[in-house]
């Protein structure tokens, strides 16, 4: 990469953006004992370093049309990897070559978007640009580079530290190569461990996919990948530094769109499973949150005896408390929600 690509593609490509909390508010739910809403975001320190950016070698870009003709896109190599530091800094990245064979795709493939948390996450740009046909290398403009909100929380203001990188590719024509290589920093201590549950294959085929995993060599690891033989389910394990790195590499994964009526993906496509997270940590610190948090207070007892009125009869009364908890209680179906595992006080 040249200094210039660098200058233009090694910094992050986003502004932070103060906005207003929206006004929209989480009802409250109070449960007979307790209440777990879902946990937010708080601001951590700036990282002051932006990470590796050490390229990988662009793949054969010259598959195409002639060798896919029923596809409209294919997947040239598809990168993701992951690194714990000892102190507990987690590197997420992404490199992804994807040639788009006709204008089909353009809506899905065309304009990107990364999500992370502001404050807690540091997201780097290495490499956002076009390859035409021609071999014209078009970077992506400064101006295409803007922030949104996620679909998932951004109307509510206890997430409004999550936001969304939109990256709007230019020269979208036939048999241009679209090449993205981000990398998303989050600070130490956010993090309690790392999992991840990734989908292998993709709607288009995949014609390199790499995954690898670098913690510390005391950490535990589980892993099981699903829909793959055998012989090439096993990860392979390099150790050097006080790092242990586990990587899988697959090639030729056909591509397998969703069919009206077909099963999730988690149960029809290729599959890799991770987790830094034993069982028994899980099930203690959940128990543990959990538990500092339903903490009875005036508060509960009062809504609880509002809710119930003069009702005498024990059944009735458990009905109307959880009428009325029904009417009172959102939910934010977002794996955003479970970052940090804490769970707000039920008097809230």
């Amino acid at each position: 990469m040249t200094e210039q690509n660098w200058r233009t593609h090694g910094r992050a490509r986003f502004q932070v953006v103060e906005r207003l909390a929206r006004p929209r508010f989480a009802g409250l739910g109070v449960a007979m004992l307790f209440l777990v809403a879902a946990p937010g975001c708080q601001a951590a320190a700036p990282r002051a370093q932006i990470g590796d950016t050490t390229a990988t070698a662009a793949p054969d870009l010259t598959a195409g049309a002639q060798q896919f003709p029923e596809e409209d896109a294919i997947n040239l190599r598809w990168e993701q990897h992951w690194t714990v530091e000892p102190d507990g800094t987690v590197h997420r990245r992404e490199h992804h070559w994807t040639k788009l064979l006709n204008s089909r795709p353009i809506r899905r493939l065309a304009d990107p978007r990364i999500d992370f948390c502001k404050g807690q996450d540091q997201l780097i740009i290495h490499t956002a640009q076009s390859i035409l046909p021609d071999g014209t290398v078009m970077p992506v403009p400064d101006y295409s580079f803007n922030l949104a909100a996620p679909d998932d929380v951004g109307c509510w203001p206890h997430f409004a530290a999550w936001q969304q990188q939109v990256i709007c590719f230019s020269g979208v024509v036939d048999g241009v190569v679209l090449e993205l290589d981000y990398e998303v920093v989050t600070q130490p201590g956010v993090l309690p461990w790392i999992g991840a549950d990734l989908r292998l294959d993709d709607d288009y085929p995949t014609l390199q996919r790499v995954v690898s995993l670098t913690v510390p060599q005391d950490s535990v690891l589980q892993h099981r990948v699903d829909g793959i033989t055998a012989e090439r389910s096993q990860p392979v394990e390099t150790t050097g530094g006080g790092m242990t790195t586990f990587s899988w590499a697959f090639e030729n994964l056909p591509g397998t769109p969703a069919e009206p009526q077909s099963p999730p993906w988690q149960q029809r496509c290729a599959r890799l499973r991770f987790s830094t997270c034993t069982g028994a940590a899980w099930v203690t610190l959940i128990t543990e949150r959990v538990q500092q948090a339903v903490q009875p207070t005036e508060s509960i007892k009062v809504f609880a005896e509002a809710a119930v009125e003069d009702e005498a009869d024990p059944i009735e009364r458990v009905r109307k408390l959880a009428g009325k908890l029904r009417d009172s209680f959102n939910y934010v179906s977002s794996p955003k929600t479970y970052r940090e595992i804490e769970c707000r006080p039920a008097a809230d």
